[in-house]
């Protein structure tokens, strides 16, 4: 079987990459890992020291496009849908566009004006082919594409299309937990999405418009690790971390960029002064993109 993986982010290539997600598939399959080619902010990693256990190549992101597909999901994300989450979600796409933008984009969302907006930038979509990716297509010949994905991404909604047109079956794999609610860019359906749980099926349904009947379960690829027998032991680690071996031991983890993690660190030491917590040691490792956990 001929397979296409396309893979358009670092934060992909550290998940399903560094974790041989797909090297099981790679050794029974002839399989093709596909790369944007000249944008250094979303891939930083050299692609060619990469053991992909398959053959690779790049593809430009075709920019014309992928602004009129970023205008139509903003429209879209600001259209009204009752309830409190959507209205969270317009709330949060808001502040990240800022007021000039919420301005013309809750215009463009508005009953009516929507319709007539999203024809006529599917229309400007239509007159600038994505003839490279098409070009690819045409010359690969594949029977299936995976697509690993933060649902935000340069290929997404180029290969919906372009897989609905060549009835080629598209298979998304959704990143991370909050994909379906917040990232979600794609305006198209693909054939199957995979992801993490429950939450993220109900999730997938009510955000994405997806079928449950095409939404698969498949737990997270970069959790996966845990499956093996930890390294060391638990004596080791605090010999390793100067810890004491009877205390309880707590693991802060950073789990977001735009979060001020040094009041959480103060909270939990409040919490063991107070006695709350008991005899407890504190492990902080701050998020990588945090800015040292004091964010501002």
């Amino acid at each position: 079987m001929k397979i296409l993986i396309f893979i358009d982010h670092d934060i992909i290539i550290r998940h399903f990459i560094h974790s041989k997600v797909f090297e099981t598939l790679s050794a029974s399959h002839d399989v093709k890992f596909i790369f944007p080619d000249g944008d250094q902010k979303r891939v930083t990693t050299d692609v060619e020291a990469l053991k992909l256990g398959g053959k690779h190549a790049f593809l430009a992101p075709k920019q014309p496009r992928l602004r009129q597909w970023k205008n139509l999901f903003v429209a879209d994300t600001l259209r009204w849908r009752y309830g409190k989450q959507f209205s969270s979600l317009r709330t949060f796409r808001r502040a990240m566009i800022g007021p000039k933008a919420t301005l013309l984009f809750s215009f463009l969302s508005l009953p009516g004006i929507y319709t007539i907006y999203k024809y006529i930038t599917l229309n400007k979509i239509n007159a600038i082919p994505n003839k490279e990716l098409q070009e690819l297509i045409d010359i690969e010949n594949p029977d299936v594409i995976i697509h690993p994905s933060v649902l935000d991404g340069v290929f997404i909604n180029d290969l919906v299309i372009t897989c609905q047109n060549e009835n080629i079956p598209l298979v998304v794999i959704m990143n991370s937990w909050d994909n379906p609610s917040t990232k979600k860019s794609v305006i198209g359906l693909p054939d199957w999405l995979l992801v993490w749980g429950e939450q993220t099926n109900i999730h997938a349904q009510k955000f994405m418009n997806m079928p449950s009947d095409r939404i698969v379960n498949f737990g997270a690829a970069q959790f996966d690790l845990f499956r093996h027998p930890p390294r060391i032991s638990r004596d080791e680690f605090c010999i390793r971390h100067d810890l004491d071996p009877t205390s309880q031991i707590l693991l802060y983890a950073g789990s977001s960029k735009e979060t001020n993690e040094f009041e959480h660190l103060r909270s939990i030491d409040n919490a063991i002064d107070s006695g709350i917590l008991g005899h407890t040691k504190v492990v902080y490792r701050p998020h990588p993109w945090g800015g040292g956990g004091e964010w501002r």
